[in-house]
């Protein structure tokens, strides 16, 4: 997982506010619901001695879109008034979360969001397309349409001397869509910043725009059996095999990094791996860390953090720990926002018996141990 949404919050000095809620609307009361979930994340908030301008910031947003549909969950991370983190999660929280710390709890986002691999999905005739982002919940929204020309699209026989010349018309015409439908997709992959592309409709239709696309959108393309562009056509079978695609990408993923992982423990004082807080964050400090692996529970053992996120330290000694101790936070964050600042990445693993001692790193070249 790459950690560019919380590269902002590894740039502040100073504590940040955070909250996770349940903004699910399927339900008649669901918008009453909601609000008074607000309302608590104010007076908590409020009480952690959070600012006036930074409860304002928070109020707004949470009064304001993105809106969820369906079952959905929100986090936000603002500070003096400031909205550094806003954004829905297919999941919601169990219970509200609130927290007010130089260490933003940002570990619930990234397990949710490691389940979220965004995926373009063009259902395609030769005619045009429907481009849109599959989300996590199996459903997908039409962000655009390609709308090519009509006529000729299908060869026809029996055209006596005419029809060369048609065919090559269809052809010509064929190409120009599934062109424009390509550069459509290529642009829409680039947007969302996806690592898969789902190509579903008519079979010639799917060849052709596989073909006219750039060779980077190529190379993470995949066909999908099901869908198409008629009127009344189910696509609640595309949007599980989507669904399924994404899945496996992800596990596909995973599997890679943590038989790296096994490896290079395998390999003892030689290999590149490390495991236990204090080895990752001394790894961390040196700025030799790849990629952290943290279990999909997370890892709530309290650390200290100073005004650099590298400055973590494991054993608070007799420093204040109190609740009013705004550099007080769990490791797992302070780990991720650690990793964000120093370009590394993090893979959230599952089952939890995968990582030994609670988190473990790749390292980019060996440290002292």
């Amino acid at each position: 997982m790459e950690l560019g949404l919380l590269r902002e919050l590894t740039t502040r000095s100073g504590p940040c506010a955070v909250a996770y809620l349940d903004v699910t609307r399927d339900t008649e009361e669901a918008n009453r619901a909601i609000a008074l979930r607000r309302r608590a994340v104010e007076e908590e908030l409020a009480d952690r001695g959070v600012d006036a301008a930074t409860l304002s910031a928070l109020d707004e947003a949470l009064s304001s879109e993105p809106w969820a549909v369906g079952r959905a969950g929100r986090a936000v991370v603002a500070q003096d008034g400031t909205i550094l983190l806003d954004r829905l999660i297919s999941e919601p929280p169990e219970n509200t979360i609130t927290a007010y710390s130089r260490v933003p709890d940002v570990f619930p986002l990234l397990a949710a969001v490691a389940t979220e691999e965004p995926v373009v999905v063009a259902v395609v005739d030769r005619i045009g397309a429907d481009i849109g982002v599959h989300v996590r919940d199996g459903g997908w929204r039409t962000d655009r349409t390609v709308d090519g020309a009509h006529r000729p699209v299908h060869k026809v026989r029996g055209l006596g001397w005419s029809q060369n010349r048609v065919q090559r018309r269809v052809e010509n015409t064929a190409a120009h869509n599934a062109a424009e439908i390509a550069h459509e997709v290529d642009r829409a992959a680039a947007e969302v910043g996806t690592r898969m592309i789902v190509i579903a409709g008519e079979v010639q239709a799917r060849t052709e725009v596989l073909a006219a696309l750039p060779a980077r959108s190529r190379s993470i393309a995949v066909e999908a059996e099901h869908g198409g562009r008629a009127a009344g056509t189910d696509r609640a079978a595309l949007a599980e095999e989507v669904q399924r695609l994404a899945a496996e990408l992800l596990a596909d993923e995973a599997g890679q990094v943590l038989d790296r992982f096994r490896a290079e423990l395998a390999a003892g004082r030689a290999g590149l791996a490390v495991t236990g807080p204090e080895r990752v964050v001394a790894a961390l400090q040196a700025g030799a860390v790849d990629t952290i692996l943290l279990p999909s529970d997370g890892m709530d053992r309290t650390v200290t953090v100073g005004d650099d996120v590298t400055d973590i330290r494991l054993d608070p000694g007799d420093e204040d720990t109190g609740p009013q101790d705004t550099g007080i936070g769990r490791v797992d964050s302070a780990v991720a926002l650690a990793a964000a600042a120093t370009d590394a990445q993090l893979f959230v693993i599952d089952p939890v018996s995968a990582v030994p001692d609670g988190v473990g790193a790749l390292l980019r070249f060996p440290i002292p141990r």
